[in-house]
């Protein structure tokens, strides 16, 4: 997404046609849409701002979108209020997010989204219970696994909005009672950057469909009935593995296909495939780029 911030007093009514939503207000506290009145607020601007934003896919789909629209926007009024400053570090823009996301408006979200929108790239992303964090970029030989892995995956649109953080609550507050499916997911990642790693892309595609069957198993709403149809006929037209992205319930279903099955695949699911590629540089300020 792109998010630029500015003095206005205006909209430009050229926006309408662009945007399904517009705001007007006059006090921060009339602002509707609860995260651009809460980065507002935590950055002390009240007055005499235009956000616009640009966004390539929509809310509500699983692939972090309301995260990377927290970033971006933290993003944008650093470098508004503290034009002088240098750029923000990934680490300052994530923590950010994540403490509006989870603290200010009580979202039921993890830390993962926000940390990849910062950092862009593929990376091993670890907590500790005190939200601290390390993140590794996957790399080797100045070569990106992710550049081998992208020929395999395929990425398909439901056409089901939900609220990741209604999903979520469905079944965080109960994950102690999972501790085995946790556990095991835990440990599938360091055995997927040793697929990756070793350019074991099969045996990456089937770790998928594990963690998959896993996470089901978490909660009745990470998955349903249309969505099971998908995956099984991904499945039976070639596919080694997948999952539904984000916290469930409907969104974006990603597979892992090798190429010479993936037009079976896609006649199979049925859905709109939406083409994408790896961004490597995270959230950054347009001169950055």
């Amino acid at each position: 997404c792109w998010i630029s911030v500015c003095p206005s007093t205006k909209f430009d009514p050229r926006f309408k046609v662009v945007y399904s939503r517009m705001e007007e207000c006059d006090k921060i506290d009339d602002i509707q849409h609860p995260a651009v009145r809460e980065c507002l607020r935590y950055f002390g601007v009240t007055e005499g701002v235009c956000v616009h934003h640009w966004g390539d896919l929509p809310a509500q789909s699983g692939m972090g979108s309301s995260s990377a629209f927290v970033v971006g926007l933290v993003n944008a009024l650093y470098r508004f209020v503290y034009p002088s400053a240098p750029s923000p570090t990934k680490y300052y823009l994530a923590s950010v997010a994540t403490t509006i996301e989870r603290d200010i408006l009580k979202e039921t979200v993890g830390c993962q989204d926000q940390i990849l929108t910062a950092w862009g790239g593929m990376n091993t992303v670890r907590f500790d219970q005190q939200r601290a964090v390390d993140v590794a970029p996957l790399h080797y030989d100045h070569v990106r696994p992710g550049n081998e892995l992208l020929p395999y995956l395929m990425l398909f649109y439901t056409g089901i909005h939900r609220n990741a953080s209604c999903v979520a609550g469905s079944y965080v507050p109960d994950l102690d009672s999972h501790e085995a499916a946790m556990s095991r997911i835990g440990f599938m990642v360091d055995n997927g950057v040793d697929c990756l790693m070793l350019g074991k892309l099969d045996q990456f595609g089937r770790l998928l469909d594990e963690a998959w069957s896993l996470k089901k198993s978490l909660g009745p709403c990470i998955s349903n009935g249309l969505l099971d149809d998908y995956y099984a006929g991904a499945m039976e037209a070639g596919a080694l593995g997948g999952k539904v992205l984000g916290a469930g319930g409907g969104g974006f279903m990603l597979f892992h296909v090798p190429p010479d099955r993936q037009q079976g695949v896609r006649e199979a699911v049925g859905l709109i495939e939406v083409p994408f590629k790896f961004e490597y540089e995270g959230s950054r300020g347009v001169l950055e780029a």
